[in-house]
This record gives structure tokens, sequence and C-alpha cells, in this order.
């Protein structure tokens, strides 16, 4: 399985982090979800709530390849990079790890 984090921080609690729309939830449970091409996705924020914590699990490889080249994921990324841009919160980090 392939294990991805992604960490944001936002400059103040007044900020929403991004969130997915309804229409994209939706098509990321039948394309991904439902076939269990993703096994498992979580979010949690820090105390302070500044930090938001993203950590999604991929069946495998070609599973988190398909994701990764999706034009409909690949639109949503777009969207939440052009947010955070114009909301000042900043993606510190993305890892990869294999479990």
């Amino acid at each position: 399985m392939i294990r991805r984090t992604r960490i944001f921080t936002r400059p103040n609690t007044n900020v929403p982090f991004y969130l997915e729309d309804a229409e994209f939830r939706a098509y990321m449970k039948t394309t991904y979800i439902d076939t269990k091409l993703r096994v498992s996705f979580s979010r949690s924020n820090s105390s302070a709530g500044l930090v938001e914590t993203i950590v999604t699990v991929w069946r495998d490889q070609a599973a988190h390849d398909t994701w990764n080249s999706d034009s409909i994921v690949i639109n949503q990324y777009n969207k939440r990079k052009e947010y955070n841009l114009a909301n000042n919160i900043i993606e510190n980090s993305v890892s990869f790890e294999t479990v």
C-alpha cells in the first residue's frame, strides 16, 4: 500500500481549509472508494487549529498513479491550489511511503 501525507498551514482559524465540493466527493466515492483503490482517508487538525493533516492510503502504486493522472482529480487539485494561494494556506510537506 502507498500512504500519502499532506500538511497544510493556514494563517488563522478564520480562514477555512479547502474542502472539496459534494460532486467531487461523490466522484471519489464511486471511482476510488467503492472500487477499493483508496483504502483509507483521514483529515485531522492540530490543537491550535492552524495545521491540517490529510493522510490517504492507496491499494498500491498503480492505484495512486491512476488517481494522480485523473483529469477530474487534477482539476480539483488546481482549484485547491488556487484557493490556498488566495487564502495564504501553505502546503508544508508531502510524503509518500510504502506501508
